[in-house]
């Protein structure tokens, strides 16, 4: 994904620009604005162009590298989407579940761009009395692949998305590991409610 198949957010991208040109990419990144507003495609659009090993002149990802090819098919192996999902059945394979879920919203991702919570919730079939959420379980196995070391030379990113859905006990998990990340590890938060993430992730 590129910034030019972002529309508008021409002050978001030139600051992205700026700290990439400077080599100062906070660890963290809090992007926020309306459900389906765009800031999902421009971060995962940052998160090309910062891996991008030839970017263009006019300031975006150059689209023919290794790296711009694996993140147009979503199979960079340093790209994590990390997201709400709805809570697993008695004897469910999680694994396999992630597996899916990851390969679906990639694929949604690819196809439409600008992605809601609507859709989401649509394309998982979710029934009205299921809630998205981030559990213990979800950020568990999120901290196990990055115990692993990355495989490119340039950033792991995890983009993740609603981080708002996250409850008490998933994010007391999560908080050491954005306040001391992994080496070139950058965390991307995307969301529409950044009013009810906690303090403590704020914080950060």
């Amino acid at each position: 994904m590129f910034f030019r198949d972002v529309v508008g957010q021409e002050k978001a991208k030139a600051l992205l620009r700026k700290y990439a040109a400077k080599q100062q990419i906070p660890h963290a990144l809090l992007f926020t604005g309306n459900d389906g507003s765009g800031t999902l495609p421009l971060a995962v659009a940052f998160a090309q162009y910062i891996n991008c090993e030839t970017p263009t002149a006019d300031g975006d990802s150059c689209g023919k590298c290794r790296s711009c090819l694996l993140f147009q098919e979503m199979q960079h192996p340093d790209f994590i989407p990390f997201y709400p999902t709805l809570t697993a059945a008695s004897g469910t394979d999680l694994r396999a579940k992630e597996a899916f879920e990851t390969q679906l919203l990639c694929s949604l991702l690819k196809s439409k761009h600008y992605l809601t919570e609507q859709d989401w919730n649509k394309a998982l079939e979710s029934q009205s009395s299921k809630q998205l959420l981030v559990s213990v379980d979800n950020v568990m196995r999120l901290l196990e692949k990055l115990s692993y070391k990355k495989v490119g030379n340039g950033y792991r990113i995890v983009v993740f998305w609603c981080p708002e859905k996250l409850n008490d006990d998933a994010a007391n998990r999560m908080l050491k590991i954005i306040e001391e990340p992994p080496d070139q590890t950058l965390f991307i938060f995307v969301s529409s409610q950044p009013d009810l993430l906690l303090s403590t992730i704020l914080s950060r």
